[in-house]
């Protein structure tokens, strides 16, 4: 049973953030994430969430083909996490992944519980690109080129099918407390 399915649930309706910001040198990384996702392959075959081509779940590893790149945006979301936490820590990369969306993919609805911060980072989107859809709070962030959008781990979030014909290629992760 999920923890929100629990018979003593109680809902809040508590405000997070969700915060995006531009990482400085996308127009160099991303080119090589692209790559590098590609190289990678489809290790899931569409037994997640994501339902669409997804990589090894821990990219950022010396042993997975572009792993200095997936480093590259783990360090930028674990400064940008610093810098958005309400007390000071620590924060450590617990996964890593790559994805490649095309017309109709999309992501079931879920969280990643525990981790205290998650995020998404966007490689290559067109026009029309499905936005990461937070649907217990009603709102939505349409991705550019470059975006990093950092939330609450918990917090439950999907991809709706993706209505383009131009690919949504992106990086996700998770971050945690270092002990």
């Amino acid at each position: 049973m999920r923890l929100n399915q629990h018979k003593d649930c109680v809902e809040f309706t508590e405000r997070y953030p969700i915060h995006t910001t531009i990482y400085p040198e996308w127009k160099t990384l991303n080119p090589k994430l692209e790559g590098a996702i590609r190289t990678a392959g489809d290790a899931q075959q569409y037994r997640t969430n994501v339902q669409a081509f997804m990589t090894e779940w821990n990219m950022w590893d010396d042993a997975n083909p572009g792993a200095k790149y997936f480093q590259e945006v783990c360090a930028f979301a674990c400064d940008v996490s610093v810098e958005q936490s309400p007390v000071e820590f620590r924060p450590v990369v617990t996964n890593c992944w790559g994805a490649i969306y095309k017309r109709s993919e999309y992501t079931k609805t879920h969280n990643h519980w525990p981790a205290v911060w998650s995020f998404t980072y966007y490689v290559k989107v067109g026009e029309g690109a499905a936005p990461i859809a937070f649907p217990t709070a009603g709102k939505a962030v349409f991705p550019q080129n470059g975006t990093l959008c950092l939330f609450p781990g918990w917090v439950d979030h999907s991809v709706p099918p993706h209505d383009s014909d131009d690919e949504r290629i992106m990086v996700a992760g998770n971050i945690a407390f270092s002990v």
